[in-house]
């Protein structure tokens, strides 16, 4: 299944309701699907957009559907770390955590 009918039917849509949102015809999703043809280049970023994906992801040429940010990055910090704090400080944890984004915002 290509990744844009695999896109559309996660997001519960039908081929006549992607093309309504895209304001492109139907048989344009149906033949992108089937891979009769590609979708025109002028499409490809209205469809990562939509999608909320990467052209390359939509494309077939990355498996990742997001750009990493380095909040990814520094996120999986504070999830690691998190995995380190026996249970009973977790509310310290949490409280010091809190605190600093207090006095950063």
């Amino acid at each position: 299944m290509n990744r844009i009918k695999l896109l559309r039917k996660k997001k519960g849509m039908s081929q006549e309701e992607l093309a309504g949102a895209l304001n492109i015809h139907q048989t344009a999703v149906s033949q992108w699907e089937t891979g009769k043809t590609s979708p025109d280049m002028s499409v490809i970023p209205a469809l990562s957009e939509f999608f909320n994906v990467t052209s390359d992801y939509l494309l077939g040429i990355s498996l990742h559907k997001k750009e990493p940010t380095p909040r990814d990055g520094m996120a999986q910090e504070i999830l690691d770390m998190l995995e380190k704090v026996p249970d009973e400080k977790l509310p310290k944890f949490m409280t010091l955590l809190q605190t600093a984004i207090d006095a950063t915002t």
